[in-house]
């Protein structure tokens, strides 16, 4: 691992829109942390504790997460201390025998970790460890990022009594590691940033102690530890109810060490034998739409129902998110396009995790895509998110609109502003630049919010964009020796020209009708 990845591929969060980037900051690296090391004492405590700009994510039905986009002065400190001693951080996943979700570098290039991306792995893991047992234990650590008490990472490393020993010693990764953490939330030592791969590494950190310690307690109960952890998900097996219902009771105890609790919904102990797959797959998966107008038409429509009817007996599953992926791939015959473009909007407004995926479609389909509807879906998804705080949809919208070139009712645009979601007001600012905005917009209320003070505090991303882009004058970057030489370097955290890049690109607009047998899904064949 190095550090330039980390801060290019593992700094923000995935679920933000494209145009947000770390990459020029990654490529600036070595000028920056010259620059760190010469700056003074005072303007060293001048940057003494920051915070991280707080942005909401959808999950699957009513759930969301806060995930956080640390300061970059901490986010660097803390991303060189892990880089630093990443051996032996790896070293120190090896206590744990029954983890599935250490952190490995990420092949693909996406991120600089693929520790999230190992789901089907783990579950086939879980078969492999069950097979002659007769129970299962399912756990989940309840909110396990916001709830990770930051003392618990020297704990975790060191062991409680030496932490406590030596708390003040920085020569410890872990009361290192506990300080940077900290330092980057405004000394707050409950939770840790959600989204990035530094706070993966070090949730990891602490769900390997915590394996071990399980394995250890059970031993001495003479009890067989079978089964596996995937990040705060638990599944465990064992051959009668009363190892399971022991199993538990450590486990809980353990997990109040460390000032973390189970998610008593998610907790359960099963007779085995049990699904490990979802049972809603298979019906998603088997259901083909066919190549025909005629019925691809009906296909469409039943395909729409069904997943509409899944995500309600299944309201915690993702399930439209994966159906739609399934029907992005679909070549649509034009003559069903105006039907096709409804349901992708009816499924996005049901689910709007699938955001991303729209875009996508509408980018692949670009020469079919109506404005006018396109306008009242963006309008629509405004309108119900803005006023609940929800980031995520507002986000995406308005980058959908922005990517378009639809303009934004006045009316929703000085909603965001007011609203203090730092990533909607940034692209807020940046449509308005370009005559995106359909009426006039205030910015008095942003524009007192510009201020040095507030480049150490939640709004640090929209101060720094705001006064680089010259949306708002403002002398803050002048009063920041950190961020006045970001600016100098170039630096931005926004770039409009970045766009959402296709997977396989197989949906496109079909003019002529075949004459020929043509296989649609791989699996059916159909003609006209």
């Amino acid at each position: 691992m190095n550090l330039k990845d980390l801060i290019f591929k593992g700094y923000f969060c995935e679920e933000l829109p494209p145009p947000f980037t770390t990459k020029p900051l990654s490529q600036n690296l070595s000028a920056i942390q010259k620059n760190i090391s010469t700056l003074s004492i005072s303007e060293k405590k001048q940057l003494k504790e920051t915070s991280f700009v707080r942005f909401s994510v959808v999950k699957t039905g009513m759930n969301r997460r806060q995930t956080g986009l640390p300061n970059p002065y901490h986010q660097i400190l803390l991303s060189n201390s892990i880089v630093t001693h990443w051996k032996n951080i790896k070293l120190l996943y090896g206590k744990s025998k029954i983890s599935a979700s250490i952190p490995v570098i990420d092949k693909s290039g996406k991120r600089t970790l693929a520790q999230l991306g190992r789901f089907d792995r783990f579950k086939e893991k879980c078969i492999e460890s069950s097979y002659d047992m007769s129970y299962e234990l399912i756990m989940d650590i309840s909110k396990y990022f916001p709830s990770i008490y930051t003392h618990s990472i020297p704990w975790s490393i060191h062991t409680k009594a030496v932490a406590k020993k030596n708390r003040t010693d920085l020569k410890l990764l872990g009361n290192l590691l506990d300080k940077a953490v900290r330092d980057g939330q405004h000394g707050q030592t409950k939770g840790i940033p959600i989204g990035t791969d530094t706070s993966r590494i070090i949730a990891e950190l602490i769900g390997c102690s915590i394996d071990d310690e399980f394995r250890i307690r059970l031993k001495k109960e003479n009890i067989e530890l079978r089964g596996h952890r995937f990040v705060d998900d638990c599944h465990f097996f064992f051959s009668t109810r009363a190892e399971a219902e022991t199993a538990l009771k450590i486990y809980q105890t353990i997990l109040y060490e460390y000032s973390l609790e189970l998610n008593e919904e998610k907790t359960i102990i099963k007779e085995t034998p049990c699904c490990f797959e979802n049972t809603w797959v298979p019906s998603i998966i088997s259901f083909h739409i066919r190549y025909n107008a005629i019925y691809q038409r009906l296909d469409l429509r039943n395909y729409a129902n069904l997943l509409i009817s899944l995500s309600i007996q299944y309201p915690k599953e993702s399930i439209i998110k994966y159906g739609i992926k399934k029907l992005s791939k679909v070549p649509i015959v034009d003559s069903n396009w105006s039907l096709y473009e409804a349901l992708i909007y009816k499924l996005t407004m049901t689910e709007p995790l699938v955001l991303p995926e729209l875009l996508e479609i509408l980018l692949k389909n670009k020469l079919r895509v109506k404005k006018t509807r396109l306008k009242l879906f963006i309008d629509a998804v405004l309108k119900q998110n803005i006023f609940k705080g929800n980031h995520y949809e507002v986000a995406w919208a308005l980058w959908i609109a922005y990517t378009f070139k639809l303009k934004i009712d006045k009316t929703y645009a000085q909603a965001i502003i007011d609203s203090g979601d730092v990533v909607s007001s940034i692209i807020i600012l940046d449509m308005r630049s370009k005559g995106l905005i359909a009426g006039a917009v205030k910015t008095s209320l942003i524009a007192n919010e510009i201020i040095a003070d507030n480049l150490t505090s939640e709004l640090w991303l929209l101060v720094y964009e705001a006064s680089i882009k010259g949306w708002i004058k403002s002398t803050a970057l002048s009063k920041n020796k950190f961020f006045e030489q970001l600016q100098k370097l170039g630096v931005s955290f926004y770039d409009p020209s970045n766009q959402i890049t296709f997977g396989r690109s197989n949906v496109y607009p079909i003019k002529k009708t075949p004459s020929k047998r043509i296989n649609v899904t791989g699996q059916l064949k159909s003609s006209y």
